[in-house]
């Protein structure tokens, strides 16, 4: 159990699970506030299912944005990518908290390393996709027509590509650094002490590249998008009574009204990603700070309720933005729709779903403007 809660941020994910069952095995002392109770209790009841949600949505995200219509678009070359780092990050998440009902799965050899390498990856990935989510919608909203040229479907999927090689070879390190120890009658999947160096640097490398770079993206394209809805409000709320602005919404028609629904969908996923993520990264940085200054932090009941309300916390944007979708994407609900006709119908007539191809189900209409082309048909 030591070094479980005063470890640098990067390690807390390993040792969770750790620190919870040490402590578990302790009765529970008299500093223990109401709040490690409560914590406890989402932590066993709450977190499960918001993995089982998570990975369920994202699943379903997964085969609605690989449809015909949507998946012409390079913002959902971005929506498909995260939702595919996002349920198996779920799944992975839901292996670890089987510890509390005394499934072990993690403390196995293969699956110990498989699944802290894969937490990692998909961490990465995750924060990385969203960021480019706000570029998508930072284009989309200060200059259109250089979104047509940047925002392509190629490009997305090449970046796409690019990232996820990336991640998978930058953090290998993660199968030869962890092991699973054996002592006092109890199995862990740990960190193996002769690499406790290696892994201190691969934590900066981790904070700069998931922490400092990716927030500071995301903070600046999100305000330049909030900064421009809201003087084109300003801009518009004089003239609503006026003829001045019935011209420009006759030449734009449906456009505008597209364009609202887009943004709103990838404004509400990148502003809830880093709203979400604040706790979280707070730990971290605080765990940094007192791992700079060698300071050791005993761990107690409340200082692993405090990171593992965070993490939860920090689990629930996994789950949101299939909330977001079906709230405001018009073509994801009928495209949703479609897949469950296809297996309401295949329930009631056996091979029915064989005499139509699966990709015309989605078919209702192709991207056909510059503004669709631009990755923005969600």
């Amino acid at each position: 159990m030591e070094g479980a809660v005063n470890e640098d941020g990067y390690r807390q994910q390993l040792t969770m699970n750790k620190s919870l069952s040490s402590l578990s095995n302790e009765a529970p002392s008299n500093s223990s506030s109401a709040f490690y109770f409560f914590t406890l209790y989402m932590y066993m009841y709450v977190q499960p299912i918001l993995c089982v949600f998570g990975f369920l949505g994202n699943f379903l995200s997964v085969f609605v944005f690989c449809s015909k219509p949507l998946r012409n678009a390079s913002s959902n070359v971005y929506l498909t990518a995260l939702s595919c780092t996002s349920f198996v990050f779920c799944f992975s998440n839901f292996l670890v908290w089987l510890e509390t009902v005394r499934v072990q799965i993690i403390h196995q050899e293969v699956i110990c390393q498989s699944i802290v390498y894969i937490t990692y990856v998909c961490s990465f990935l995750t924060v990385w996709y969203v960021v480019c989510i706000t570029f998508e919608n930072f284009v989309v909203t200060i200059n259109l027509r250089y979104a047509v040229i940047v925002c392509t479907v190629y490009k997305a999927r090449i970046i796409v590509t690019s990232l996820a090689i990336t991640a998978i070879l930058l953090y290998t390190f993660a199968l030869w650094t962890t092991k699973v120890e054996r002592g006092h009658g109890k199995i862990y999947c740990d960190i193996e002490s002769e690499y406790q160096k290696t892994l201190h640097v691969f934590t900066y490398i981790d904070i700069i590249f998931t922490l400092a770079v990716p927030f500071i993206a995301m903070t600046f394209f999100l305000g330049v998008v909030y900064v421009k809805h809201i003087v084109v409000r300003v801009s518009c709320s004089p003239c609503t009574k006026s003829n001045t602005c019935r011209p420009v919404r006759r030449t734009r028609g449906s456009r505008n009204d597209s364009l609202t629904k887009i943004t709103r969908v990838l404004l509400a996923i990148g502003s809830s990603y880093i709203v979400l993520s604040v706790p979280s990264c707070v730990n971290k940085i605080r765990a940094i700070v007192l791992s700079v200054r060698d300071q050791q932090e005993e761990p107690t009941h409340d200082s692993w309720a405090v990171i593992q309300f965070s993490q939860m916390i920090y689990y629930l944007s996994f789950c949101l933005n299939f909330f977001y979708y079906l709230k405001w994407s018009v073509n994801y609900r009928k495209a949703l729709g479609d897949i469950f006709k296809v297996f309401i119908s295949n329930r009631e007539s056996e091979g029915k779903i064989s005499q139509v191809p699966f990709i015309n189900l989605f078919s209702r209409r192709a991207a056909s403007h510059d503004y669709d082309q631009v990755a923005t048909y969600v």
